[in-house]
């Protein structure tokens, strides 16, 4: 995870690789729901920048176990460098949560059991 400064504390901003570590502690059933109220669909390269990766919010259901499966997938996913050559993304790679072709400020900074679902905490990243 990387720190990031917000106004009042310091926050992590996570990574595709962080997670899917931190689901991989929860029960495969478990809904995963946003701090939005919404729930994470397909993933997809970030807008603002093609290493990092964004997930739709979407309407629909997702377990840990599909979410778990999106996040390996994300890893497989190719792009072109600044240089034009095909590379992949990396575990390492900041995720966010956002409409395909579209720039947010939102970015997972935590993963939280609560009553029987798992809350992915958003926050906007402020840069130190």
């Amino acid at each position: 995870m990387r720190k990031i400064k917000n106004t009042d504390k310091l926050f992590a901003h996570m990574t595709i690789g962080s997670v899917y570590k931190a689901l991989n502690r929860q029960r495969d059933t478990l809904l995963v729901r946003l701090s939005i109220g919404k729930f994470p669909g397909v993933p997809h390269q970030y807008q603002g920048n093609e290493k990092h990766i964004a997930f739709s919010p979407i309407n629909e259901e997702v377990t840990v176990q599909e979410l778990k499966a999106m996040c390996q997938d994300c890893m497989k996913m190719a792009y072109l460098d600044e240089n034009n050559e095909q590379t992949y993304i990396q575990s390492n790679a900041l995720v966010w949560i956002a409409t395909p072709g579209r720039i947010t400020n939102l970015a997972i900074t935590d993963v939280v059991p609560n009553n029987g679902e798992i809350i992915l905490k958003l926050d906007t990243p402020r840069t130190i």
